[in-house]
């Protein structure tokens, strides 16, 4: 797509860059990355997805062609500007899946669309993330000052070290870092009624922040079924893992799994 393409699409629909669905398209995959992450995250994702399935990367504010707006540092803000970009495009069955940020993000946005919209997506996948509603310890990074702030990062990892690095690049995008970091940290679940889709998770096995039994505990937010899937890998999994988690993906929105 032009660049003049993309602006003009994205001046309409801030959140996804199209054309409109795919002709065969039979279910919308919205996809939400983690903190400090961008479309980007899903670039080779469409290429291994049946073409009935059409992946949808969302555009944070902060980001991408987004850079001059200011990021979200609320959960709930932020899932709310998304259900409400969302909204009018949901002519046919979606879903939705995130990566930590993301998927605390998409899990609120799910709830708000049933809420004020009356939709629910078919099928909801969250990946490197605990419950919402679980006890968890909390690695507070987005109020530290700089040099700690930075150290946090090297130590997490998911962030290039070059970037880190980087004085100049870090001035651009320290404050987008900051602001994902509090949509996450700052985060208090609210008790609601339990979601009605499916809730797939997937699990690093050397994940250093969610255990096993913190993500397995998505299934006490949905009625219907819940599956756990454990991978090789630390928080960032879904950088390497990708391959196996689009497989499953594509599999449960088939009905083949």
């Amino acid at each position: 797509m032009s660049s003049a393409m993309q602006a003009r699409v994205l001046e309409g629909r801030p959140w996804i860059i199209w054309e409109g669905p795919r002709p065969g398209t039979e279910c919308l995959l919205f996809c939400l990355p983690y903190a400090g992450g961008g479309a980007h995250i899903f670039r080779a994702w469409q290429d291994l997805f049946p073409r009935s399935i059409q992946v949808c990367p969302l555009y944070l504010p902060g980001r991408g062609p987004r850079i001059s707006e200011a990021a979200y540092t609320d959960c709930r803000e932020l899932a709310q500007g998304i259900a409400d970009g969302l909204a009018p495009l949901l002519d046919r069955p979606f879903a939705l899946i995130g990566h930590s940020m993301g998927a605390l993000a998409s899990f609120e946005a799910a709830r708000i669309l049933r809420r004020k919209y009356g939709l629910s997506p078919v099928y909801m996948f969250v990946s490197g993330c605990a419950a919402p509603h679980v006890h968890r310890e909390r690695q507070i990074l987005h109020n530290l000052p700089a040099q700690d702030f930075r150290e946090g990062l090297r130590q997490l990892g998911g962030i290039p070290p070059e970037v880190i690095q980087n004085d100049e690049l870090m001035r651009i995008v320290e404050p987008m870092l900051r602001a994902d970091f509090a949509v996450s940290e700052t985060y208090e679940y609210k008790p609601g009624g339990l979601l009605s889709c499916p809730i797939t998770a997937f699990h690093g096995s050397e994940d250093p922040y969610v255990s096993e039994e913190q993500a397995a505990s998505w299934h006490e937010l949905t009625d219907g079924e819940f599956h756990l899937h454990v991978l090789p890998g630390s928080h960032f999994f879904i950088n390497s893992e990708y391959p196996q988690i689009i497989e499953a993906v594509a599999e449960y929105l088939s009905g083949r799994k």
